[in-house]
């Protein structure tokens, strides 16, 4: 009887020495599955480097994919959307604060109000002279001219959605012609009504870019971040009374629309 209790013992351990490996090849390859799941394949943006007037620096990463703005002037904001919905989040990474609506709530709203920043057309065409094809930054694009006025764009193509060209049209507040706006500048007449100046022989330069790179990044880019503390307004996402930049713009002129009426 000990002879077969032994015996099985014996067995049992050889066993285990043939089996442990492969459970702990299954159990491993588990975890790891767990822990690294599979990576999106990279898509193809274009990155530009732009300057607005009201903004100033900004990076803008735009696709058929998404739209993906850092905000690098004036409020130090970031927004991101994305196919299938386009669902706009806007938020800023330093006090973890984001609002989100949808592509129509955004367009209607918008980010600041026009009387802050005037809402041009969103065609150019309409009124321009001349028009040719030109390079930029090794892209194929075009110039249109008028009595004293420059617009440059690259037309969307392939290169961009209509929905991410809504969306630079919402911030920009610029024509963008069925592209993306890479220059436009008026010579300015008369005098400037809201702050007086005579505007006459003076150049307005709305936009510029300073570059433009075919990059492949990880559609990730245009989520929108986690964790973040639910604003009640685009409004309070930028003007966050801690890390607000220090212009003297007032809350009210944020508001979509039109500006409310000053305090008596």
């Amino acid at each position: 009887m000990s002879l077969q209790l032994e015996a099985i013992g014996v067995l049992s351990t050889l066993q285990l020495k043939v089996l442990l490996p492969t459970v702990l090849t299954v159990v491993c390859a588990s975890f790891t599955l767990a822990a690294d799941p599979p990576r999106p394949a990279p898509i193809p943006v274009l990155k530009l480097k732009q300057t607005h007037y009201y903004w100033g620096e900004s990076e803008v990463y735009i696709s058929m994919d998404g739209i993906r703005i850092d905000n690098r002037g004036r409020m130090h904001f970031s927004l991101v959307a994305a196919k299938p919905n386009w669902d706009v989040t806007i938020y800023r990474t330093d006090d973890k604060t984001c609002v989100h609506e949808s592509l129509e709530e955004f367009k209607a709203t918008g980010v600041v109000s026009d009387f802050l920043v005037k809402r041009h057309a969103k065609l150019f065409l309409t009124r321009a002279q001349k028009k040719e094809s030109i390079k930029i930054f090794s892209l194929d694009g075009r110039r249109c001219t008028n009595a004293g006025e420059l617009y440059e764009y690259i037309p969307l193509g392939k290169l961009a959605a209509p929905e991410a060209e809504d969306i630079l049209y919402t911030v920009y507040k610029i024509a963008t012609n069925n592209g993306i706006p890479t220059r436009f500048i008026k010579k300015l007449k008369g005098v400037d009504w809201l702050s007086g100046v005579n505007g006459d022989g003076s150049v307005k330069v709305y936009i510029t870019t300073q570059s433009i790179e075919s990059k492949m990044i990880s559609p990730d880019l245009f989520l929108p971040p986690k964790g973040y503390r639910t604003a009640k307004s685009v409004q309070e996402v930028l003007l966050s009374k801690d890390n607000r930049d220090a212009s003297g713009d007032l809350d009210e002129f944020f508001d979509s629309g039109k500006a409310k009426p000053k305090h008596q």
